[in-house]
């Protein structure tokens, strides 16, 4: 049996500030899961979000990746500062910036833009300047446009990498670009990564669909298809869901092609 105790901070919350110290989830562009650390937040400027923070160490715990302890983050910890803007109605605008000492400093900008219609579109780009020796910058671009047929969510996207550096240490923070169950190629060096995703909701079950097809290192491809069902079990007990995915991988090595299931009961107080 493997547990964790993800989250043990104090925390203080004025009229513009705030801030937290200890274990707690973080959910930013690139600094996501559960984090030893301290983050001081600020709304005092005019539609603008600002989160600044310092985390020492890092932790999963994903039902399907449920770490034993938290992990040091090099030999310093990382910084980061990131701002929610909003500057026009639908529009948010998402500039951010990581700093890890002795591996890579990254910058990035996120837009989204949502249409009262359900129309939806995302861009977003970032860089990593890898400090790492013998290893090059990386990079990462994000398109993505969704919309509504009916009942139906509609999403297409694509994600492109740098050619030689993937993106460069980036993802070891934490991530939400990836929407692939398992994705093993999204991240990796000169990986163009096509998806097409559809989510239908009936009564207390949301049903989805997500195919995913990349290609890197030249001409290899692995292609992805993900089913997923999550049922809201409120009538047994109130925040009680299950939540079941399926994800088949098929790459260009057989050896690579497998299956996986996973089925979640989860209860929130």
């Amino acid at each position: 049996v493997v547990t964790l105790m993800t989250e043990a901070y104090i925390s203080y919350e004025g009229d513009d500030f705030g801030a937290v110290l200890g274990r707690q989830a973080i959910d930013l562009e690139w600094v996501g899961d559960y984090h030893e650390a301290v983050t001081l937040t600020s709304d005092m400027l005019p539609a603008t979000e600002l989160t600044a923070g310092y985390s020492r160490s890092l932790a999963v715990a994903d039902e399907d990746d449920l770490q034993h302890s938290f992990s040091d983050i090099g030999d310093d910890g990382a910084w980061f500062l990131d701002a929610r803007v909003s500057p026009a109605e639908g529009l948010l605008l998402n500039p951010y910036y990581i700093y890890t000492d002795g591996v890579f400093d990254g910058l990035g900008l996120k837009a989204d833009f949502e249409h009262a219609s359900g129309l939806g579109l995302t861009a977003h780009y970032a860089a990593s300047d890898v400090e790492v020796a013998g290893e090059a910058d990386g990079a990462i671009l994000l398109l993505e446009l969704r919309g509504m047929l009916g009942g139906l969510a509609l999403a297409v996207g694509y994600i492109d990498t740098d050619k030689r550096g993937g993106v460069g240490h980036l993802d070891e923070l934490g991530e939400n670009i990836n929407p692939l169950e398992e994705g093993n190629q999204v991240y990796g060096a000169d990986a163009r990564t096509w998806y097409l995703g559809a989510e239908y909701r009936i009564g207390h079950a949301t049903l989805g669909l997500l195919v995913g097809n990349s290609n890197y290192a030249g001409n290899s491809k692995e292609r992805e298809v993900d089913l997923g069902l999550a049922y809201d079990l409120a009538d047994i007990a109130a925040n009680l869901s299950l939540n079941l995915v399926y994800a088949d991988i098929a790459a260009d090595a057989g050896s690579d092609d497998y299956e996986k299931l996973t089925l979640m009961l989860s209860y929130g107080f």
